[in-house]
Formats: C-alpha cells, sequence, structure tokens
C-alpha cells in the first residue's frame, strides 16, 4: 500500500505541474505559426474538406498537448510504477465507481460543451457523434411527423454519417441511431459488452446511454434543419470520434451478419468396444463398424 501511495501522489504532483504550464505546453509552437502558414494550411486542408479553420486548429492543440503530456518525464516515471501495481492489496474494481471517476469517463468519450460552439463544417449543421435530444417540453407527435423517426424525450440520436460526407454534402439523408438515456446512479455504474455510453454530462447533469444498434433511422437535410431551428431538437453533447466509430462498426457488423439454414443430418462411422461380464466369465465383443 505505501507504493501505491507514493505513486498516487507522484501522478498528481505531475498532474499538479502540468496543469500550471499547461498553457505554455500547447500555446508556444502555435504562436510560432504565421498567418501565411494558417492560410496555407487552409489551403492544402481544409478548402476541400469545407473545414472551419477554428474548429481544425482546436483539433491541433489537442494534439500538440498531447504530445507535451508525453514528453513530460514526472507522468512518465509515475506510469511506470503504475504499471507494475496490483489489485491484490487494494479494494476490487467491482466497487461502484466514484463521482471523480465518472466525471473522468465522460470526459474520456465526449468533448466539452462548448466546443459545441464550433461547427464540424461550414456547410453541415452537425458532425460526426453530434448527439440529438428533444427537449422535455416539445410535442412528440410533431417531432416524429417532422422527422419520420419515433423520438421521445427519453430517447437520444447520434449522428453516424462520416463526417467527409456531411462536409460535401454528398449524401440525401443523416444516418442516426437512437437510444435510451437515463440518469446515472450508482445502480447503473457498469461496463459491458452492450453498445452503451457509460457517462454523459447534458445540461450540467450526468447521464447514460443505451443504444439500440437495430433502431436506425434516417432524417433529411431539410427535416433536420427545420426541427434544430425550431427547437424541437437540440444538439446536446458531441461523442468523440473514437467512441462513435465503435457504434458505427458495429452497427454495420450486425447488418451484415445473415442467418444459415441447418445443413441435413448425415451418416457418419462409429467404432464401438465393449466388455461384457458374466458370472463365470468376461467375452471381449468383436468390434462394430457402421
Amino acid at each position: 500500500m505505501p507504493r501505491a501511495a507514493a505513486c498516487s501522489h507522484k501522478l498528481r504532483a505531475s498532474a499538479t505541474s502540468l496543469g500550471k504550464s499547461r498553457p505554455t505546453y500547447t500555446l508556444e509552437p502555435l504562436r510560432k505559426l504565421k498567418l501565411s502558414d494558417i492560410g496555407q494550411i487552409q489551403q492544402l486542408l481544409l478548402s476541400v474538406e469545407s473545414e472551419p479553420t477554428g474548429s481544425y486548429l482546436v483539433d491541433v492543440f489537442d494534439r500538440v498537448l498531447q504530445h507535451e503530456i508525453e514528453a513530460d518525464a514526472g507522468i512518465i516515471d509515475a506510469a511506470k510504477v503504475l504499471n507494475d501495481f496490483s489489485i491484490a492489496r487494494h479494494p476490487p474494481p467491482y466497487v461502484a465507481g466514484s463521482a471523480e471517476l465518472q466525471d473522468l469517463v465522460q470526459r474520456l468519450l465526449t468533448q466539452h460543451e462548448k466546443r459545441l460552439e464550433l461547427p464540424g463544417s461550414l456547410k453541415s449543421f452537425v458532425t460526426f457523434g453530434d448527439v440529438l435530444r428533444m427537449p422535455s417540453d416539445s410535442d412528440a407527435g410533431r417531432v416524429k411527423r417532422a422527422l419520420l423517426a419515433g423520438l421521445t424525450p427519453d430517447n437520444v440520436a447520434v449522428v453516424l454519417t462520416p463526417a467527409c460526407d456531411l462536409q460535401r454534402n454528398a449524401t440525401p439523408r443523416i444516418l442516426v441511431l437512437v437510444g435510451t438515456i437515463q440518469p446515472l446512479h450508482v445502480k447503473d455504474w457498469s461496463y459491458g459488452n452492450d453498445a452503451r455510453t457509460p457517462s454523459i454530462k447534458i445540461d450540467g447533469g450526468l447521464y447514460w446511454v443505451k443504444w439500440n444498434l437495430k433502431h436506425i433511422d434516417t432524417v433529411s437535410w431539410g427535416q433536420l434543419e427545420a426541427a434544430l431551428t425550431s427547437g424541437d431538437i437540440r444538439i446536446v453533447a458531441r461523442l468523440r470520434d473514437a467512441h462513435a466509430l465503435s457504434f458505427s462498426r458495429g452497427f454495420f457488423r450486425d447488418l451484415g451478419g445473415s442467418g444459415s439454414s441447418r445443413s441435413f443430418p448425415r451418416r457418419f462411422q462409429l467404432r464401438l468396444r465393449s466388455i461384457m461380464r458374466t458370472s463365470r466369465v468376461a467375452r471381449r465383443a468383436s468390434t462394430l463398424r457402421r
């Protein structure tokens, strides 16, 4: 336990040190960029994809910060100690997750709500991984007629159309996966093989979502734009790409599966050897073939 406590203290100290120097870590390399450099990035990378420059540079900040974290000696040293950590002398992992752990998980799986202010594309009002929800005071019947999708206030839908198709308006309808959203309580804290988002922050509260890989729908651009403009549907969160891709792959894997008829019974060779015992003598039966 002393080793685990020392490792925990070292990791917290490294994180505190990194937090104080984070602006320098991230901004120093980017401050050296000239407007001509940004113009070249826009010309070479963004003009074809129709991706906004500011949204793209926020993604660049993320990668630069990750690179600097990987270069922090304190964090790397603490991680080496954690590699040898064993749960044998620590509370078992099936204890319900703390509020801090739940908050950490939602940060790993979703982007910050402020990021929703940045569009994913200049030509699209949604992007891959956007989570759509109907406000509680909306008319479910009107929304269903407008979107031609069976959504209720207890449902959310995540956009699964690839970002490149959304940016180029290359698809006539937008693919969404529908799930059920519920408040996150201790009894709901679980990891499994089912399609779920175990922790997601929406309107300041923590929830979890059970995605139904069999409930797929499509919405036209005009229908979705009208629903977003009228307030019948809101973008309440955005899943990170890796998490959203896991549902996309799961859906297409499920879609590609097909049943096949069972083959008829057939004859097979059998070798039987038996020994029969009587009160006087044991006689060995001959080997039978069939």
